[in-house]
């Protein structure tokens, strides 16, 4: 009984994240999750571009031209007579996001890439007991928050976070603050070392 418990508590706590997730997308305040990151940014590979590169882009480079007649073939714009305004929202996800990030958008620092970034600049050791309980503190959080950029965490998702602690694993009071007090640099760091900002650069298509 108590495995099929845990099986439904786990199974609701995924349906949640990803309709949290997929109701960021659709207001606009997540592009997409870090798996599309990553495919938009392969994506630019096969041509031999790069996230930014645009500043470098003078006109006559034959790589940027392919990218971006495809993405207008792939949005049905390549025609003349079927250029059309804000063209570039008819592309897919990931051709969208190759396109933003081709333009300078900066990438969102989801949670999970930030507790990767949290080891390497602090240092401390993942397999470390301390490293250990970071880390399963942080897959707790994005089990019961999903995995979003760090910006996009509310007093919500902390409120939800706490419950899921007292509630579902039955912590007490002061292993709750222990577990808040693992995440919490994280959430620091990476605010700082990314300004926690999203550009917005689809005018240069």
């Amino acid at each position: 009984m108590k495995d099929r418990k845990e099986a439904a508590a786990l199974a609701h706590r995924k349906a949640t994240e990803q309709d949290e997730f997929w109701k960021s997308v659709k207001n606009g305040e997540v592009a997409a999750g870090p798996e599309v990151i990553s495919a938009a940014i392969a994506m630019l590979d096969t041509y031999g571009l790069r996230p930014g590169q645009s500043v470098e882009y003078t006109g006559d480079e034959l790589q940027v031209d392919n990218f971006l007649d495809d993405l207008r073939i792939k949005a049905g714009t390549f025609r003349p007579e079927d250029q059309r305004e804000n063209w570039q929202n008819d592309l897919p996800l990931i051709h969208r996001r190759a396109a933003d990030l081709f333009f300078g958008e900066k990438p969102p620092m989801f949670l999970s890439e930030g507790l990767k970034r949290y080891f390497e600049l602090t240092g401390e050791d993942p397999e470390s007991r301390q490293g250990i309980g970071r880390s399963r503190v942080v897959n707790y959080f994005i089990s019961v928050c999903g995995d979003l950029p760090v910006d996009r965490y509310t007093r919500t998702h902390a409120i939800g976070f706490v419950r899921y602690l007292l509630e579902e694993r039955e912590n007490k009071t002061d292993t709750v603050t222990r577990r808040l007090n693992d995440i919490r640099p994280i959430f620091r760091r990476s605010a700082v070392n990314l300004n926690c900002r999203i550009g917005k650069s689809s005018s240069h298509y």
